[in-house]
């Protein structure tokens, strides 16, 4: 995360001139495109992030912030627009029902992707958090709810909440989580097979 005491890093000065700010919970860029090298996601710390219209909404600045894989490739997040224009949510929802090994694959991505965000928490902030969970949290922490903290430990992919049911939500969450390394997220890398075959030139 970005301090007054530091210069700006190569990395963070990119992703402010593709979103036009430079999210306060940015960690660091997790994929590249294959020629230009320029990010294509990003990650998130799980507290207190987003953009400052979003902070200026929260009640406590200790709100939770569910995404913790983010496109940020302005090229890439229209392209993938397009495709949800198109109707691609429905198509791969249909795919994803048809056969059970998907179905399993889906959902252990979600599970996978909610374990993770926990996990990046520091070893703090996931004690506060389960003090809240379990009611012994004080009064500093107010702002914190037991249904945030259950959002950022259990709901998956696009704030998708459990049971994960094969309902597909955002293209744009699957597909940076599947470029950051979620292997098993099967929606992710159906989109990155769509966008090869129907965006040739973009530099994925």
């Amino acid at each position: 995360i970005e301090s007054a005491t530091t210069s700006p890093s190569n990395d963070e000065i990119a992703v402010r001139e593709q979103l036009g700010y430079l999210p306060t919970n940015f960690v660091k860029v997790t994929a590249r495109t294959a020629i230009g090298k320029k990010p294509v996601a990003i990650q998130t710390y799980p507290l207190n992030g987003g953009a400052a219209r979003r902070k200026t909404k929260a009640k406590g600045e200790l709100t939770p912030f569910p995404t913790l894989y983010w496109l940020c490739s302005p090229d890439i997040c229209r392209a993938v627009a397009d495709l949800e224009r198109r109707g691609y949510v429905g198509v791969l929802e249909e795919r994803l029902k048809s056969e059970e090994q998907y179905v399993e694959r889906y959902v252990k991505a979600h599970v996978t992707y909610a374990e993770e965000r926990w996990e990046s928490l520091t070893a703090e902030d996931r004690s506060m958090l389960e003090d809240v969970a379990s009611g012994t949290g004080n009064d500093e922490n107010s702002s914190i709810t037991e249904g945030m903290v259950n959002m950022i430990r259990s709901s998956g992919i696009a704030g998708r909440a459990r049971p994960f049911e094969p309902c597909i939500k955002c293209l744009h969450s699957h597909y940076a989580h599947y470029r950051s390394g979620g292997i098993l997220n099967i929606v992710g890398k159906w989109t990155d097979e769509i966008l090869r075959e129907e965006f040739a030139d973009l530099d994925l």
